[in-house]
């Protein structure tokens, strides 16, 4: 069975796992599970590389999809 509601967030799970490689390199390690200062850094990561794919995170709702989903992600 196939999930068609997430072939939309191809884009955003790409740039979630890059967000998380860069991380690991930058951090030197995984972020720390449910670490809320380390989920606020994730995010700086993915805003920047959300950038080369056409992607705008100033217009990121607070209570958006693209948030919540790399908060998760982070977690």
């Amino acid at each position: 069975m196939a999930d068609f509601e997430k072939m939309a967030n191809n884009p955003l799970t790409h740039v979630a796992f890059e967000a998380l490689d860069h991380f690991k390199i930058v951090e030197k390690r995984m972020p720390k599970p449910w670490d809320l200062n380390d989920a606020e850094k994730f995010l700086v990561h993915a805003k920047a590389i959300s950038s080369r794919f056409d992607m705008n995170p100033s217009e990121w709702k607070p209570d958006g999809l693209e948030l919540k989903l790399l908060h998760l992600f982070s977690f």
